[in-house]
């Protein structure tokens, strides 16, 4: 079956399940078809050797159709696909390391027994003289001549002060946890207005939700990949400063290479999973 065929199929299967919902006559958003398609079993055994980019392609092609354009011109629209992307910094926090005081064990020797867990006796010198004048134990060291350390109570170790017997203690590096987030869209206009933000105001927050809800019926989500590095490596590779929690940073608007690398669909592949918007 050609992909004009296959088109059109599944936009008739898209056309029964929106006349069948609660959608106002409202035309179908490409997240809408993705899901929809992906659940359809048949579909799926139609696009069972396509990669997950084709099969998004393949979502434009039904909505451009949908939207009144003839098949040429959905195909050329869904050839000229963008891709944008923006970090969304969830957390900062400092690394932790091995203590250098404990070794990373928590405690550290006794100072006063030296590790052996045993002071001398303060009592005695190992005898003490009965009233009759005959030697004997002292009552307490038992003869011993030391008793259980009072610092480390016999342990022989105390807990490290410098970690609070942790064995691990924050270092001087910040760690960010962030999430990269990925969208596609097919509109131009979109595009400016998203590049007039990243050249204005590369750092923003979630207005820039504001400006793709403009756009939500073409606009998909492709979901985040979530990382760590360093404060001071994101810094330097964004060639920005003074990063903090919650920043939103814009990255760039790109075209979508048809062999684009780890996309496939939900309930379709395994490699990545494409979400809703």
């Amino acid at each position: 079956m050609d992909l004009e065929r296959i088109s059109q199929t599944l936009l008739k299967w898209v056309n029964l399940n929106v006349k069948s919902s609660n959608t106002n006559g409202d035309k179908p958003s490409v997240s809408y078809i993705v899901n929809n398609i992906i659940s359809f079993s048949t579909a799926r055994d139609i696009m069972i050797d396509m990669e997950g980019v084709d099969v998004l392609r393949l979502s434009y092609i039904i909505y451009f159709i949908s939207e009144g354009d003839d098949f040429k011109t959905a195909q050329n629209k869904s050839n000229n696909l963008y891709m944008f992307d923006f970090i969304s910094v969830e957390d900062i926090k400092y690394t932790e390391e091995e203590c250098e005081e404990c070794y990373g064990d928590g405690t550290i020797e006794c100072s006063w027994c030296d590790g052996d867990g045993e002071e001398d006796c303060t009592e005695c010198d190992n005898t003490t003289t009965s009233d009759e004048g005959d030697e004997e134990e002292c009552d307490e060291c038992n003869g011993k001549e030391s008793v259980e350390c009072s610092n480390c109570s016999g342990d022989g170790n105390v807990e490290c002060s410098n970690c609070d017997g942790e064995g691990r203690v924050e270092s001087e590096e910040e760690m960010v946890s962030i999430d990269e987030n990925k969208w596609v869209f097919n509109s131009p206009i979109l595009a400016k207005k998203l590049q007039n933000e990243i050249e204005n105001n590369y750092r923003t927050d979630s207005s820039i939700y504001a400006i793709l809800d403009d756009f939500k019926n073409q606009v998909y989500y492709l979901g985040y990949t979530n990382s760590e590095e360093t404060l001071n490596d994101l810094e330097n590779n964004l060639d920005i400063t003074d990063i903090t929690t919650n920043d939103v940073i814009l990255r760039g608007i790109r075209k979508l290479s048809s062999s684009e690398p780890n996309i496939s669909l939900s309930n379709f592949g395994d490699s990545y999973t494409l979400k809703s918007y």
